[in-house]
C-alpha cells in the first residue's frame, strides 16, 4: 500500500492546493453542519519495525458488488441510511498499485465505475493497477453516530490482536507512561480514549504543517514531549499507538473531510487531506476520534460524541479542546496561513458524565510528561 499518509503531509503543505472530488448527498443539512461523515479511502492496521503503518488490503478480497457487513455493528439496518454521489475531479484518486474510492464509513452498498473493483474486510474499495475510466460513482452509508453515554456503557471489545500489535521498539517505558498519565484514573474504554483525543487535540499541541512526519518511536516521543507540533498526520499516529499501548484495538484511517458546501453540492479538495484514529466499541464496530490541534482552514471537526476532558485553566468548564471555537480570536488568528481548522462540536454532553471522572488533573498530566520526559533522557543515557 502506498505511503498516504507521507501524501496527506506533503498535500496539506502545498501552498497552492487543487480540487479532488465534488459530490452530492441526501443527509440532511443539519447532519452535514453538526456532524459529518469523513470520505475514508484506506486503513492502516499494521505498525512495522521501521515505523511504517501498512495494511494487508488484499487480504479476504472480494468483488465490489456487495460490500462485506462492517466489523462489530450487530444490525446496520437500524441506522440511519443516505446515498452520496460523487465525480473524481482531475483524476485524483488515481494511484498505484491501486485506485482506493473515497466512501463514508460504514457503506452499504457502492455502484462502481467501469471495472474489476474489489473490496475487503475493512470495507476499503479499490481497482488493482489501473486508473478510473469514469469519474462518477455512487454509494449508500450507514450514519453510526452514537452518544457518549453509549460508547462509555459499552462492553469490553473482543480480541483484536491484529489491531493491539505494536512492534516491541515502540513498547518503551516512556511511552507507556504518557498513554498510562494522560489516562489515570478514568475507568472505561470511551473515558480513556477520549482523554487521549482531548489532550493531543487540545492546548498543549499547535497546528503546523511544516514539521516531518513520527516515523519512529524516537520521533514520536520527540512529538510528543518536544516539538508538540504537527498536522492530523502526527496526531493520528501518536492516537493509535498510545490507545494500542493502552489494550485498547485502535487503526489509522486515511482520506478526506467532507469539504466545503458549494450551492448543493460539496467541493473538496487536497486541503482536505485528512488522517485520523478509529477505535473499536462494541456495539458499534470502528469509530472515529478526532485527534488533531486547531488552526488554519480545512473543515475537519470532533464528532458530537467526542467531549472535552473537564476543566479548563481557572476552573471554567472546556468541552472544546480539540479546536477554537468558530469565530474565537484564536480560530479567526490560526496558525498558520493555508493550514485546516478543527471546528470543535460543543453538543455534546459534559465530559464528567460521559467518562466517569469529574474533571482532567491538568497538574498530573505535567507532572506526568515530565516524568515521561525524564525517564526517556535516562533511557538514553
Amino acid at each position: 500500500l502506498p505511503d498516504s499518509l507521507a501524501q496527506t503531509l506533503k498535500q496539506l503543505q502545498d501552498s497552492h492546493p487543487t480540487n479532488v472530488l465534488r459530490y452530492t448527498t441526501t443527509a440532511p443539512a443539519k447532519l452535514m453542519t453538526d456532524d459529518p461523515p469523513y470520505l475514508q479511502t484506506v486503513v492502516y492496521d499494521n505498525l512495522t519495525d521501521t515505523g511504517l503503518w501498512t495494511s494487508n488490503y488484499t487480504q479476504g478480497e472480494a468483488p465490489a458488488g456487495v460490500l462485506l457487513p462492517p466489523a462489530g455493528l450487530s444490525n446496520v439496518g437500524t441506522f440511519p441510511q443516505y446515498k452520496i454521489s460523487v465525480t473524481v475531479l482531475n483524476h485524483a484518486l488515481d494511484g498505484r498499485p491501486a485506485t482506493f474510492l473515497a466512501l463514508p464509513y460504514p457503506a452499504v452498498g457502492v455502484s462502481t465505475p467501469p471495472g474489476d473493483w474489489l473490496t475487503n474486510n475493512n470495507q476499503m474499495v479499490f481497482l488493482p493497477n489501473a486508473s478510473i475510466s469514469t469519474p462518477n460513482y455512487q454509494a449508500t452509508y450507514a450514519v453510526v453516530d452514537p452518544t457518549s453515554d453509549q460508547l462509555n456503557a459499552a462492553a469490553a471489545p473482543p480480541s483484536l490482536p491484529a489491531d493491539l500489535a505494536l512492534p516491541a521498539s515502540f513498547r518503551t517505558a516512556a511511552l507507556k507512561q504518557i498513554a498510562q498519565s494522560i489516562t489515570a484514573g478514568y475507568r472505561t474504554e470511551f473515558g480513556k480514549v477520549n482523554a487521549l483525543a482531548s489532550w493531543l487535540g487540545g492546548p498543549t499541541f499547535k497546528y503546523q504543517a511544516a514539521e516531518p512526519t513520527v516515523n519512529s518511536p524516537a520521533s514520536l516521543l520527540s512529538f510528543l514531549t518536544n516539538t508538540r507540533a504537527g498536522v492530523c498526520v502526527q496526531s493520528a499516529y501518536a492516537m493509535t499507538v498510545l490507545t494500542r499501548l493502552l489494550g485498547i484495538p485502535a487503526r489509522l484511517a486515511g482520506g478526506f473531510t467532507e469539504g466545503t458546501r458549494s450551492g448543493n453540492s460539496y467541493l473538496v479538495s487536497t486541503d482536505d487531506a485528512h488522517a485520523w484514529a478509529e477505535v473499536y466499541f462494541s456495539g458499534f464496530g470502528w469509530v472515529k476520534f478526532e485527534a488533531t490541534p486547531g488552526g488554519g482552514d480545512g473543515s475537519a471537526r470532533a464528532p458530537s460524541y467526542q467531549t472535552g476532558a473537564g476543566s479548563g485553566p481557572g476552573g471554567q468548564q472546556n468541552f472544546n479542546t480539540v479546536g477554537p471555537q468558530t469565530g474565537s480570536a484564536s480560530a479567526s488568528r490560526g496558525v498558520n496561513s493555508g493550514l485546516r481548522k478543527l471546528i470543535a462540536n460543543a453538543s455534546g454532553p459534559a465530559a464528567s458524565a460521559a467518562t466517569g471522572r469529574p474533571g482532567t488533573p491538568w497538574a498530573a498530566i505535567v507532572l506526568a510528561v515530565a516524568a515521561a520526559i525524564a525517564l526517556a533522557c535516562a533511557l538514553i543515557a
